[in-house]
């Protein structure tokens, strides 16, 4: 398989995993905390692949609809963010606690990104 295929899939995977146990962690807490967790992982996770997908589509030869291309997919990245940060925010509107753990639960796929990168980095040095 394709390595740009093998990392999006495994990030994906990798960050659903630790939404979802960071969610159950957090229910004892706050129902609100869990379900802001889960929301913004999976659409921290819905972002990294629309992401990975574009760079799959940047590779390819045809120049003239690349712009158009990126351009659409990263205002639909975007909205799934701010629809996670937004209803996050409408769970707590206090204390606000649902939007700053929608935002966290964005940020997973960039701590399971950067982990991936480094662990597979040192199994392909070993390779060599």
């Amino acid at each position: 398989m394709d390595p740009l295929k093998e990392f999006r899939i495994a990030v994906v995977r990798y960050t659903l995993f630790l939404s979802v146990v960071a969610a159950g962690a957090a229910w004892y807490w706050s129902p609100v905390i869990s379900k802001s967790v889960l929301m913004g992982g999976i659409a921290g996770a819905i972002g990294f692949w629309i992401m990975g997908k574009n760079i799959q589509k940047l590779a390819s030869p045809d120049a003239a609809r690349i712009q158009l291309f990126a351009v659409k997919w990263t205002f639909v990245r975007l909205l799934f963010y701010a629809l996670a940060i937004y209803k996050g925010y409408t769970l707590d509107r206090e204390l606000y606690y649902g939007l700053i753990a929608a935002v966290i639960g964005i940020f997973f796929v960039q701590a399971v990104m950067i982990t991936l990168a480094f662990t597979s980095l040192n199994n392909t040095r070993s390779k060599e």
